[in-house]
């Protein structure tokens, strides 16, 4: 302590003493030679929470058969005959249809009450595109001995005075169609239903004139 003194050191450090003189702090590093912490593995059982996917916004159009609209003849489509209302509409089952959907003047002539619907851009075969701003709810069709209801968006169709597409087919459940011979066969309340398919090449839609 007396050489420190002497030569004007500071007791803590080896820097001369002022009456300003503060110490410098003193940092220390501690290490370890332990191998886990070069080589650590996560643990496979520690679950965090999975980032949160970017929203996805699906513009594509909904689709509905050529068939659909211009009344043609599928290999897979099976024809019907039904009542709306006590009046005779021409029916096309048509899976490759993404919706049930019912001909404007068809909904207009039979004073079928609709509501406003969000747009719905409809993609007719592989290139038109339709407009669809309307549904019909609830519409109570007669097929054969049995009665279903439907939900119908409103298209200008020219084919079907309606289609039942892809989702009447799916409520049905399991389903057999026989597109040999034109029979849909399915259970409906326990009871087993089998409607029978027409064979005319075309529709005979009551919008025809």
């Amino acid at each position: 302590m007396a050489a420190r003194r002497e030569k004007g050191l500071c007791y803590n450090c080896d820097e001369l003493f002022t009456p300003s003189h503060c110490c410098k702090g003193k940092f220390f590093l501690l290490t370890t030679d332990d191998p886990i912490a070069d080589d650590f593995t996560p643990d496979p059982t520690l679950v965090l929470d999975p980032p949160l996917p970017e929203p996805v916004f699906d513009d594509t159009p909904s689709q509905v058969s050529l068939h659909a609209f211009t009344g043609g003849v599928g290999s897979s489509t099976i024809r019907l005959k039904g009542q709306i209302r006590n009046n005779p509409v021409s029916i096309l089952v048509d899976g490759g249809s993404d919706h049930n959907c019912i001909q404007d003047q068809v909904a207009k002539f039979l004073d079928l009450p609709s509501i406003p619907y969000n747009p719905l851009t409809v993609m007719v075969g592989s290139s038109s595109l339709l407009r669809c701003d309307r549904l019909c709810p609830d519409v109570k069709i007669q097929i054969q001995e049995h009665t279903l209801h439907v939900n119908f968006y409103i298209l200008p169709l020219r084919g079907a005075d309606i289609v039942l597409g892809a989702p009447w087919i799916k409520s049905l459940g399991p389903v057999l169609m026989d597109y040999t011979q034109l029979t849909i066969s399915f259970t409906h309340q326990g009871q087993p239903i089998l409607l029978r398919g027409i064979h005319h090449n075309r529709p005979d839609p009551m919008s025809s004139p």
